[in-house]
């Protein structure tokens, strides 16, 4: 079997590159769309946290008036938090990353 030269090893190289590159993007593109639908609900969601309407349900489900089963994470302080905390990082991160993309 014939040696690979330098050029057939850089062009193997830059394929491998190219198919990483062509993936990474159709699975950034895929997860920045989702994000993007999922950003009226966050609004939605950082207008109602910690608003009065927010107080009341906290306040109906601290005094049992609430369904025993009613799924009500959204009235915790942690969960949200830890959501708009994630969804700012990422959105920084975003920045960050298209800087640097157009700069190259």
């Amino acid at each position: 079997m014939a040696r690979k030269t330098k050029q057939v090893q850089r062009i193997e190289e830059m394929e491998l590159a190219l198919d990483g590159a062509a993936e990474a993007v159709k699975a950034f593109d895929k997860a920045l769309k989702q994000f993007k639908r999922a950003q009226p609900g966050i609004n939605k969601l950082l207008d109602y946290y910690g608003s009065e309407l927010w107080f009341d349900d906290m306040e109906a489900l601290e005094n049992g008036k609430l369904p025993e089963d009613l799924k009500c994470g959204v009235l915790s302080e942690d969960l949200p938090y830890d959501v708009f905390v994630n969804y700012q990082d990422i959105a920084i991160r975003m920045l960050e990353s298209a800087t640097k993309a157009l700069k190259a």
